[in-house]
C-alpha cells in the first residue's frame, strides 16, 4: 500500500497484493478530488505529489473498496500484512 496523509486523513495511491499461489496484482487509484474542487493550496499540492510521487491512477477512487474486495475479499479468514502502522489502521 502506497499513499500519503491529506486533509482528510490517508490517501491511498496504490495497492498491491503478493499472493502464494500466483502472480501479484496491483491497483493505482485516481486522486480522490476532481482539479476544480481543489482550494488553490490543495492544487499545489496535488502537483508536488503528481511530480514528486508519479501518481498516474487508472482507477476511479470511488472504487476502492470494491477493488479491495476483489483483491483481498476471498482471502478474508487469512492473515493480511501491511507494512507500517498506517496502513495497519487505514
Amino acid at each position: 500500500m502506497h499513499g500519503f496523509y491529506g486533509n482528510e486523513g490517508f490517501v491511498m495511491k496504490e495497492f498491491s497484493v503478493c499472493y502464494f499461489d500466483s502472480k501479484s496484482k496491483t491497483r493505482t487509484f485516481l486522486p480522490p478530488y476532481s482539479w476544480d474542487c481543489l482550494s488553490e493550496k490543495d492544487k499545489y499540492t496535488n502537483n508536488w505529489v503528481t511530480k514528486n510521487m508519479h501518481w498516474e491512477g487508472t482507477i476511479p477512487y470511488s472504487d476502492l473498496k470494491l477493488e479491495l474486495y476483489e483483491l483481498i475479499g476471498r482471502y478474508s479468514w487469512e492473515t493480511v500484512s501491511v507494512a507500517g502502522p498506517s496502513q495497519k489502521n487505514y
